[in-house]
């Protein structure tokens, strides 16, 4: 019985691993760019951690792909949130600039395709973002701005820094023959232990 669980679990094991290692990997990389942002005292530091968990891929390129067009889509999207503002003269004149921003950026995502759609929204949100909070606190609008890019930067560099340390379509075979090898060892080694005591004793 105990054979046929094992069995089953690493039949299970062996045909998740990709999935399995993907999910390590993203945690690890949210965790470490929270980390990194915690330790350059940026605010809002989940901003890191959200962008390392949505530009997480299977692949790098894949990745890298994603990444480029948040990073763009969040850059252009800073710097029209604080144009915004900084033109506007009353809350009235700032909401019809949002809402034409906002129209332009989902009009021109409808009219792209694949990840270019992706980043048109993302600079849409990001437009949306700098500028309501930046209205509440206009001293800190270019802290705002830079923190923002800031924070995307940390949250890609992480993703990619892991996704090549931790690859799953060139390592899976290694990495679950390693591990599947790994108690054969640890016995093997605790068993010629046990022998050399034996003898000395």
């Amino acid at each position: 019985m105990q054979a046929l669980s094992y069995g089953v679990v690493r039949k299970i094991l062996r045909r998740e691993w990709p999935t399995l290692l993907l999910a390590v990997r993203g945690t690890l990389a949210a965790l470490l760019a929270l980390a990194a942002a915690l330790a350059l005292k940026l605010e809002c530091p989940y901003w890191a951690a959200m962008t390392a968990l949505i530009v997480i891929q299977p692949t790098l390129g894949l990745l890298l792909e994603k990444s480029y067009y948040r990073l763009v889509g969040t850059a252009i999207g800073s710097v029209a949130g604080m144009m915004m503002l900084l033109s506007s003269r009353s809350p009235a004149m700032l909401t019809v600039l949002l809402a034409l921003w906002l129209a332009a950026c989902v009009g021109a995502g409808n009219l792209q395709y694949g990840l270019r759609s992706y980043g048109a929204m993302v600079a849409g949100c990001t437009g949306a973002v700098i500028a309501m909070a930046g209205y509440n606190n206009p001293p800190h609008l270019h802290d705002l701005v830079f923190g923002r890019i800031a924070r995307i930067v940390i949250g890609i560099v992480v993703s990619t820094t892991v996704t090549r340390s931790l690859p799953i379509a060139a390592r899976n075979e290694n990495c679950w023959t390693a591990c599947e090898r790994l108690p054969w060892r640890i016995s093997n080694g605790w068993r010629c232990l046990c022998v050399e005591e034996r003898k000395r004793n």
